[in-house]
């Protein structure tokens, strides 16, 4: 799902509003969760204060899947994604080698 619209920023709604996130039970995630809209396939897990976890090579292959090149998915996440973790209590990045 490419994020594509009049504000190319990614979507982003409160984690609140549902039961659970990629299979992790609401309860176990803080109320400030960032939940990115249609990237559950890129959450690899959360960390201790309820802070979901993103791979980062998974939301660049998600964008590719979508049509973009390597190179305007990493353009892409990095100003569309990473500039959202100060939002609520935003959420962590996962760089694998």
């Amino acid at each position: 799902m490419g994020l594509r619209g009049e504000d190319e920023r990614a979507a982003v709604h409160d984690s609140a509003e549902v039961d659970d996130v990629a299979g992790i039970p609401r309860e176990l995630l803080s109320e400030e969760a960032l939940v990115l809209d249609g990237l559950d396939e890129a959450i690899v897990g959360y960390t201790d204060p309820g802070i979901l976890v993103y791979s980062y090579n998974k939301l660049v292959a998600h964008f590719v899947e979508g049509g973009m090149s390597r190179n305007e998915a990493y353009e892409w996440i990095d100003f569309n994604i990473l500039g959202l973790q100060g939002n609520g209590d935003g959420f962590a990045m996962l760089y694998e080698c």
